[in-house]
């Protein structure tokens, strides 16, 4: 892990899972390319030339390597996904010509697929993840500049392995903080409780603090196999307790509270949680704003309600699952929650 990442690494490899920034919409100005007869993926090839993947690696110095892997909208991903990319990465890292991966990726869930490899992947390489808001041959569009952008943050020399990192808009984020804030706009990607830890701009990349690898927590990607049922119910006002009590009928093993901030859930949605409590079920309490931390309250604590933090319920969800993987005790999970 700690290994200097030399030039004498001279291949970049590009994997393109699908989404906005691999979609060629059939109308220039048609916001809706992602329905059926508005926009199509493109193959390899098209990627590479509107791209311009070539130049890019002339540019760089480098070789990019595109790997072939079948385009999938990135609101169907699953764990399995999750499995098949982090299995792929560490097949890339073990051959000593890799530099870094960047990973093109849907902005439905691209925080989620972040997070989750963050958790998982220990490569003495960086992970670079990024998409757009809008087709790669869509007006305005930002595929090829977050792309570039991406490459330019792979291509940089790390004295130690910065693990995985979002790239969008010219601005670099840990999965750790960094979430979707809008629909549409190309600055969607922000990280409401930190800020981005760096920036690129033209060619130069610029970090403010140093990229470093989370703290292993004993999270492996096999466990992405068997991850258990995990529930997010979030909290408006009325909700009478049913959705936590249908998440209870159908044996999930953790459920997380999306709800109002500072972080409690309706009179009903709190008798329901606690009845999961008794059922063994782990209960997780986040907020459904985008920032600020969610404490320990003490009618938490005296149910066995832990607190997210300022973790999104996304990322809640995620983090409680493979805890929950791990067998981990209550205990052991509040401490899991404290220090990530």
């Amino acid at each position: 892990m700690s290994e200097t990442i030399t030039m004498t690494a001279n291949i970049i490899a590009f994997i393109p899972t699908g989404g906005t920034i691999g979609t060629r919409a059939f109308n220039k100005s048609d916001l809706d390319y992602g329905s059926k007869g508005h926009g199509e993926y493109a193959g390899i090839s098209e990627l590479r030339r509107e791209l311009h993947v070539e130049e890019l690696a002339d540019d760089l110095g480098m070789e990019i390597q595109v790997e072939g892997v079948e385009p999938l909208d990135s609101t169907a991903i699953t764990s399995e996904t999750w499995h098949k990319i982090a299995e792929r990465c560490e097949e890339l890292s073990q051959d000593a010509r890799v530099r870094a991966i960047v990973i093109s990726h849907g902005t439905a869930s691209l925080e989620e697929t972040a997070f989750t490899l963050s958790l998982v992947l220990r490569l003495r390489i960086p992970v670079i993840i990024t998409g757009s808001m809008r087709p790669f041959n869509g007006e305005s569009s930002d595929a090829e500049a977050n792309l570039t952008a991406a490459f330019r943050v792979g291509a940089r020399t790390y004295k130690k392995s910065p693990g995985v990192l979002v790239v969008f808009n010219k601005e670099i984020h840990l999965p750790r903080y960094v979430t979707k804030t809008h629909t549409g706009n190309l600055d969607a990607f922000k990280s409401p409780d930190s800020k981005p830890i760096g920036t690129v701009n033209d060619d130069k990349v610029s970090f403010d603090q140093d990229p470093l690898l989370p703290e292993d927590l004993g999270f492996r990607m096999d466990m992405l196999k068997h991850l258990p049922k995990v529930d997010i119910v979030y909290s408006s006002a009325g909700n009478d307790g049913t959705q936590v009590k249908e998440s209870i009928k159908r044996g999930v093993k953790g459920i997380v509270s999306a709800g109002f901030a500072p972080g409690l859930g309706t009179p009903g949605e709190e008798k329901a949680f606690a009845e999961a409590r008794l059922k063994g079920i782990i209960v997780v309490q986040s907020s459904r704003v985008l920032s600020g931390e969610v404490v320990d309250s003490e009618d938490h604590k005296a149910v066995g309600i832990i607190a997210a933090g300022n973790l999104s319920p996304q990322a809640a969800k995620i983090l409680l699952s493979f805890s929950l993987a791990r067998k981990a005790t209550l205990e052991k999970i509040g401490g899991i929650f404290s220090k990530i």
